[in-house]
């Protein structure tokens, strides 16, 4: 190589992996300890669960892994498509798991099959690693998201990757692929959708974002990888409404063109609508890919599991510890990483002077004074529109982060009227705002 170029040290492990695979060269028979006499139960079969479960079992731990859906792997088989990462791979890896002795239990939703505490108590395990990943998708709550045709990349994927939908009718899971795709989102996630879209069929497919190329959380090679098949990146543009037809199918998306303003207290520079700015982009599928956050049920099945405000669970830094005995993995201790489109960094100290339709009163002092209360948006993990009036299809005015502050000041319409730090004012869905 040309010295002082940087080492491809990822194709080199996979180059050495593969070759290990083709040439039998991995066998894991020698690399186990004797048994222990100890019991662990591995919550979620993704990649965090499966790497736990091979290190636990050479360990001498005698391991059971419960999967909820119907094969292991999490987002190894469900999420990433087969032309980044073939199923094969992922099942030699599986395979080479059983031989150590794990046992894998599918279709088990821990939460409704077994509680954490009958694991414990009933089940006899000595410890249980949860490693349940992200897997509930994120929307931007605009008009049309229910509209035929309207997908989370979850589901997308899911259909196309775990169950095949691509074999239809040959397997039972149908896809419906448009002829024009919209990708809302620009992380990893929404390259994915966008390329097996254009793979599936698909003429035309847009990723649209909101920010300019720069900020696109998507890895550049990715990025590079979709330009090269022909998708088309709408930058700067955001949606406000998903159209459709008499028949309750998708027929367009409404965008409206943003700009770059000043960074906010995160150093990005937040963008702004543009007014005026609405077109509607000529399309008849959409999926969106703006993040997604961790399933909500084992919180509701075991009381002493402490999350914070976006739902991950509390754990020792350390030892990843939560309650008595039960460990977190990484994506289920921290906030995971979000392509939201809607996950705007705009601050309270931005919004005002940037929004230009922001409905604000007269007299900031007195709306504080007969506040309802204060209360924080609560979206896991994505942003909140700030709208102009108390219905949910008026104009949106600004946006606010998950976990941002506010002061709430009336109600309506399954709306809240709140104020911000700077005394801007707006409207914003009621659900997603916890009282203080």
């Amino acid at each position: 190589g040309i010295k002082g170029q940087s080492v491809a040290i990822g194709r080199l492990e996979r180059f050495v992996a593969d070759y290990a695979r083709e040439h039998g060269l991995d066998n894991v028979d020698n690399e186990k300890a004797a048994p222990n006499g100890k019991k662990v139960a591995i919550v979620g079969s993704g990649p965090s669960g499966l790497t736990a479960a091979g290190d636990l079992a050479k360990m001498g731990y005698d391991v059971t892994i419960f999967e909820a859906l119907h094969a292991p792997g999490g987002v190894l088989m469900y999420g990433i498509p087969e032309f980044r990462l073939p199923k094969e791979i992922v099942q030699h890896e599986i395979d080479a798991l059983k031989k150590l002795g794990v046992k894998i239990m599918v279709d088990a939703v821990i939460g409704r099959l077994f509680t954490i505490q009958e694991l414990f108590e009933e089940e006899g395990f000595d410890a249980i690693y949860v490693g349940t990943g992200a897997g509930l998708p994120h929307f931007m709550n605009i008009e049309g998201e229910n509209l035929n045709g309207v997908y989370s990349a979850n589901e997308f994927l899911t259909r196309v990757n775990l169950m095949r939908a691509y074999q239809f009718p040959k397997v039972a899971t149908p896809v419906y692929i448009g002829k024009k795709v919209a990708v809302v989102g620009a992380g990893n996630v929404a390259m994915d959708a966008a390329r097996t879209a254009k793979r599936l069929g698909a003429e035309q497919v847009y990723i649209v974002y909101r920010r300019s190329e720069e900020e696109m959380p998507a890895r550049k090679e990715e990025i590079g990888h979709a330009r090269e098949e022909g998708i088309e990146l709408r930058l700067l543009n955001n949606p406000v409404r998903i159209l459709g037809n008499e028949k309750g199918w998708v027929n367009g998306m409404e965008c409206i063109k943003m700009e770059l303003g000043e960074p906010d207290a995160s150093g990005r520079r937040s963008p702004v609508a543009i007014k005026g700015s609405e077109y509607v982009l000529d399309v008849d599928m959409v999926v969106m890919a703006i993040g997604q956050g961790p399933n909500p049920l084992l919180k509701q099945t075991t009381h002493d599991l402490e999350t914070n405000k976006r739902g991950n669970i509390v754990a020792d830094e350390n030892g990843g510890e939560t309650t008595d005995d039960a460990a977190a993995s990484d994506d289920n201790q921290t906030d995971s990483q979000s392509d939201s489109q809607t996950d705007s960094n705009t601050t309270a100290d931005n919004n005002a002077g940037q929004q230009q339709n922001t409905a604000t009163t007269d007299n900031n002092s007195e709306n504080t004074a007969n506040a309802i209360g204060t209360g924080t948006v609560a979206t896991g993990g994505s942003g909140l529109n700030l709208r102009a009036s108390d219905s949910a299809q008026s104009n949106i005015v600004g946006s606010l982060n998950d976990g941002a502050s506010v002061t709430i000041i009336g109600e309506s319409n399954g709306m809240y009227q709140v104020q911000l730090s700077d005394g801007t004012t707006g409207w914003v869905s009621s659900q997603y705002v916890a009282m203080n």
